[in-house]
């Protein structure tokens, strides 16, 4: 079992491709959350609400309460549901060291998509695009970590979601 990570502006595609795994997934409690956790739901994944600004810390004890009782693989977009836009917040190195799963990094290139005017500029595949989903090395956090550790590992996430998009989006390119 692991955490997937990806981008906010990115999650259309992984969520898609993980549907009917019964995947967790932590979404906002925002009004425009609603919509996603929709979507979400119909695509087979299991929801938590919650965000930083809105139960965040109650979300996150909630999706460690799950993860005891059923074992389950976890998604997180860890710069939403706000932004800033990709830079990792560290709720999600809590969550890696309270539920003893490794990170996965997962990023995306698409060679055509329309971007809408959002706080993270979500992308949207336009029909018959092509596009590649990638998967970096699994990130273990160890459970007991000071602040300064604790940083080291979200801006290691950071840098590795970053690099990843990058390659992905050049290799879409040469497809």
């Amino acid at each position: 079992k692991v955490i997937y990570a990806f981008w906010h502006s990115l999650m259309l595609v992984p969520v898609y491709v993980g549907r009917n795994l019964g995947v967790k997934v932590l979404i906002s409690q925002h009004t425009d959350g609603e919509y996603i956790a929709q979507v979400i739901q119909r695509l087979g994944h299991n929801v938590v609400r919650g965000s930083t600004t809105r139960g965040g810390a109650r979300a996150l004890l909630s999706f460690i309460k799950n993860v005891k009782e059923d074992k389950t693989s976890l998604a997180i977009t860890p710069d939403g549901p706000r932004g800033p836009r990709l830079i990792v917040q560290p709720g999600i190195i809590f969550l890696g060291q309270k539920t003893g799963y490794p990170i996965l990094p997962v990023s995306l290139g698409l060679a055509s998509y329309w971007e809408l005017p959002s706080w993270d500029r979500f992308r949207i595949p336009k029909p018959f695009s092509k596009a590649i989903l990638m998967y970096g090395d699994p990130i273990k956090i160890p459970p007991k970590l000071d602040k300064n550790k604790i940083d080291e590992y979200r801006m290691l996430l950071e840098k590795t979601l970053n690099e990843m998009t990058v390659e992905a989006e050049r290799v879409v390119k040469e497809m």
